[in-house]
């Protein structure tokens, strides 16, 4: 069940009525599960015990640990994150396609005939090897699909929009047509409140995750929300 949901039912069909002290304890318990989830030894399921914490933060507007939690789901490569900048030239290691004409420029000037094929047949195996190794180093798994028109997944969560309520998850194209009353079913209430995922801007790396702007790591910040829920 959506901790938002069953709140809502009780206390009303906005978050903005809430009493925040009665709305805690009524997902204290959620959270301390979630927390049991993400302490034990088995990694599977971290991204359920993530998505059950964001659920309970998000009924007691606590924006700032939900959007935590979901800007934690994107791509890692070598145990670091990907941000969305990083598609604009940044965190690019190297030119590849540049090294390679060189590579093969420099090869050209030094070796003739086979000697040349067979450096170049050689240079393309340990290229293919090391493409492997990093494909095996990046997780590039999708962790969402969006409720709206085009149903696309996505492997982060920067831009999406999430209705407090738990009825939907949309892409901010598919929002913005939702909003203009341009989807033809009904899957969510414009009269619902809804949470906008910024972008990500500040890179963490595995173990970490990113607190309004601060890194912290993973023990430090579910030792702050035992603290802050009294667990």
């Amino acid at each position: 069940m959506r901790v938002s949901v069953f709140i809502a039912d009780f206390r009303g069909t906005s978050t903005d009525g809430i009493d925040i002290t009665e709305a805690c304890e009524l997902v204290k318990a959620h959270v301390k599960d979630a927390l049991v989830i993400l302490s034990d030894d088995d990694p599977s399921n971290d991204g359920q015990g993530y998505i059950d914490l964001a659920n309970a933060f998000i009924a007691v507007n606590d924006d700032v640990n939900a959007l935590a939690v979901y800007q934690c789901f994107r791509p890692m490569k070598k145990g670091v994150a990907v941000l969305l900048s990083d598609a604009k030239g940044s965190f690019v290691q190297g030119t590849p396609d540049v090294e390679k004409a060189e590579e093969e420029a420099e090869i050209q000037d030094t070796t003739t005939g086979a000697e040349a094929e067979a450096d170049k047949e050689e240079d393309q195996d340990e290229s293919e090897e090391q493409d492997e190794e990093e494909d095996e180093d990046y997780d590039d798994s999708d962790c969402w699909t969006c409720d709206g028109l085009c149903v696309r997944s996505f492997n982060n969560f920067d831009s999406a929009v999430i209705c407090r309520m738990g009825c939907a998850l949309f892409c901010r194209s598919c929002h913005d047509l939702f909003l203009e009353d341009k989807i033809p079913f009904r899957i969510c209430s414009r009269a619902h409140e809804h949470l906008k995922i910024p972008v990500l801007e500040t890179r963490f790396k595995e173990g970490e995750l990113v607190v309004a702007g601060k890194v912290v790591t993973l023990d430090e910040w579910k030792k702050s929300i035992k603290k802050s829920w009294g667990l």
